[in-house]
């Protein structure tokens, strides 16, 4: 007990976070309806049980034996999350310029006065709720 007022602080919060970031996955699991993002909130917490318990073992509080095959499935897991990561960044920017660009519209369309043709008034002012 006494060795764990020796550790390192910033590994203290390294394993605070990781204890913290696999709460928040629980508690987000039920939340989450599309597959996907349960596969990927499977994924954060099985990183973070295992970095837990790796840090856990580098300082000798833990001595447990790690499977060579479970760190490679952990290293492909951080991979994908990389990855992942990266095509949310990508899916963000386009929707953002969607936004923008239905923004444009819909002051462009403000500024002209519609007259006559209900459909198209009707059809402008959907693109100004979108």
């Amino acid at each position: 007990m006494i060795r764990l007022l020796t550790i390192n602080p910033i590994v203290w919060l390294a394993l605070i976070m990781s204890a913290l970031t696999i709460g928040w996955c629980m508690n987000l699991l039920r939340k989450l309806s599309h597959p996907h993002l349960r596969v990927g909130t499977y994924m954060v917490a099985l990183v973070c049980v295992f970095q837990g318990v790796r840090i856990l073992r580098e300082e000798g509080l833990v001595q447990l034996p790690l499977n060579p095959s479970m760190v490679s499935v952990v290293e492909l897991c951080v991979t994908i999350l990389y990855f992942c990561l990266i095509l949310i960044f990508q899916i963000h920017n386009q929707e953002d310029k969607k936004e923008k660009s239905r923004l444009r519209l819909a002051e462009a369309s403000e500024n002209t006065k519609v007259v006559g043709d209900p459909i198209r008034r009707r059809v402008l002012q959907k693109a100004q709720v979108l």
